[in-house]
Formats: structure tokens, C-alpha cells, sequence
């Protein structure tokens, strides 16, 4: 009972001791960003550490390193599981307030792209639009300066018609005396 009474806090106090280790060995990583080796350190930080102090920071960090586009290991949708996995586990932590404040950075983020992406739609419309009205509009300058060339012609007929009017009008006038 005495060899009980002693291992099983031995063993929790090792527990603990190597827990804290792999989070120093995470944060180090972090520090170093080496993000590929810095989440598998943390993920393990989180499997064997339930209640050990600095899980929450490892939450944190872990969800950057998920986050980071420049990381191996980018994924933005675990990134968000593992900020409301925060929010939730620790809500008193320091580290929830700026999950909250990430999401919601991430959230507005998200909608200006998708905001941009139809503008980028919205513009290619209209860039289409345009050249097919700048089309029409070429379409119809040519029909305009085929109409004066036209206009020009028949104004030539006219005068010439006028002439021969007044001929027509001078021999008649002639003729009647």
C-alpha cells in the first residue's frame, strides 16, 4: 500500500514534468518556426497533458501554426476548431480573449474575400459589357459615317438637280416669251 501511496504520485509528477517539457520543446519549435515540428510537438503536448498549466497557450500556438499560410501545416479549418476548442475549454484564459479576436479577424477576412471575389465577378460583367457596347458602338460610328458619305451624295444630287432646275427653269422662261 506504502509502494502505492508513493508511485502514484511519482508517476503524475513524471507525467506532468514530461508534459511541461513538451510544451517547452513546442515553444521552442514556435519560437524557431519550425511549424511542422512545433504541431506534432503540441499535439502531443495536448494528448497526454489534460490539466497541466500551459495547455491553453498550446491550444493558442497550435492554432497559429494551423493558421499561418506560410506554415506546412496551413490549415485554416483546423485552426478554427482548435480557437473555439479555446474559447470553450479555457474561457477564462487570456488566450481565449485573442481566439475570440482571431476568429473574428479571420471571420471579417473571409467575407472581404468572398466580397472580393464577386467585385472580381461584378468587373468581368461589366469589362464584358463594355466591349460588347464599345463593339456596337464602332458598329454604329461606321453606320453613321456611311449614312454622311450618303448624305454627301444625294446634297451632290441635290445641287445637281437644283442646276438643272434652274436650267429647266431658265430655257421654260425662255421659251414663253
Amino acid at each position: 500500500m506504502r509502494l502505492k501511496s508513493f508511485l502514484f504520485p511519482a508517476l503524475v509528477l513524471a507525467a506532468l514534468t514530461g508534459c511541461a517539457s513538451t510544451l517547452k520543446q513546442a515553444d521552442r519549435l514556435f519560437e524557431e518556426r519550425a511549424y511542422a515540428a512545433a504541431a506534432a510537438a503540441y499535439e502531443a503536448a495536448l494528448a497526454d497533458g489534460s490539466g497541466a498549466g500551459g495547455l491553453d497557450r498550446a491550444l493558442f500556438r497550435l492554432a497559429l501554426v494551423h493558421a499561418l499560410p506560410a506554415s506546412p501545416v496551413h490549415d485554416e479549418q483546423r485552426a478554427r476548431e482548435l480557437l473555439r476548442e479555446l474559447t470553450r475549454r479555457f474561457a477564462s484564459s487570456p488566450y481565449s480573449f485573442e481566439a475570440a479576436l482571431v476568429l473574428e479577424l479571420e471571420g471579417r477576412g473571409r467575407r472581404l474575400r468572398d466580397e472580393a471575389e464577386r467585385l472580381r465577378q461584378v468587373i468581368a460583367e461589366l469589362a464584358a459589357e463594355s466591349s460588347r457596347r464599345e463593339e456596337d458602338a464602332g458598329e454604329l460610328r461606321a453606320a453613321v459615317a456611311q449614312l454622311n458619305q450618303e448624305l454627301g451624295h444625294l446634297g451632290e444630287k441635290i445641287a445637281e438637280c437644283e442646276e438643272q432646275l434652274e436650267r429647266l427653269k431658265a430655257i421654260d422662261l425662255d421659251g414663253s416669251l
